[in-house]
């Protein structure tokens, strides 16, 4: 089993085919826009200047968006019939991807510096607060069934609710569930309980308040 202090974030490759000499083209095309471009800008504008079809702008437009490096502020109208374009800015944020890993690697570093008793009670006390975020009937099933953002996933649910009620009855925390949540997942790298960091970061401002 993975030692919780010496993990390590692990980048993950993106999961696709291959872009094509075209495509890499049309994506190299893209990008010298938002290089040499500021301020607001539409497809269309982008269209115009990489000389790239709808379709190929579109779909670059969409990946840039989801890696965070873009971001919708508006929509104005084409002149034409049908839906109004989408306005878009450079984003001032790093991209979704480099925050998490930025993320896991700060905590992997916070947990290496605390004692094991500390790792201990943080496991204790994320686990009781993502169970008590369970609505009831989702604890009597350790499911969950309710998509509203707190509380476990619905593949950690049994586990979870499992390991928080054996916390709350016997007041302690094992090994191995200390080890099982900060262990890193396959998926991207992140130690399990970080899946949760939104959750325990309101968690611990509420405390501090």
């Amino acid at each position: 089993m993975t030692n919780p202090t010496t993990t390590q974030a692990q980048a993950t490759r993106p999961v696709g085919r291959p872009l094509s000499k075209r495509g890499r083209s049309a994506k190299r095309a893209v990008e010298k826009f938002l290089e040499q471009h500021n301020g607001q800008f539409t497809a269309a504008d982008v269209r115009r200047v990489a000389k790239q079809s709808k379709v190929t702008v579109r779909n670059r437009l969409n990946a840039l968006e989801r890696d965070g490096l873009i971001k919708k502020v508006d929509q104005v109208s084409s002149g034409k019939r049908g839906r109004p374009m989408a306005v878009y800015v450079k984003s001032d944020e790093q991209p979704r991807e480099k925050q998490t890993v930025r993320r896991n690697r700060e905590f992997v570093r916070s947990m290496a510096s605390k004692t094991f008793e500390e790792r201990c009670a943080f496991i204790a006390d994320a686990l009781v607060h993502l169970y008590n975020e369970q609505v009831e009937d989702e604890k009597q099933t350790r499911d969950s069934r309710h998509q509203n953002g707190r509380g476990f996933t619905k593949y950690d649910a049994l586990r979870g609710t499992t390991d928080a009620e054996r916390i709350l009855e016997d007041e302690v925390v094992t090994v191995e569930q200390v080890n099982y949540w900060l262990q890193p997942t396959q998926k991207d790298g992140r130690a399990r309980i970080m899946k949760y960091d939104r959750q325990l970061k309101a968690l611990k401002e509420s405390e501090e308040a």
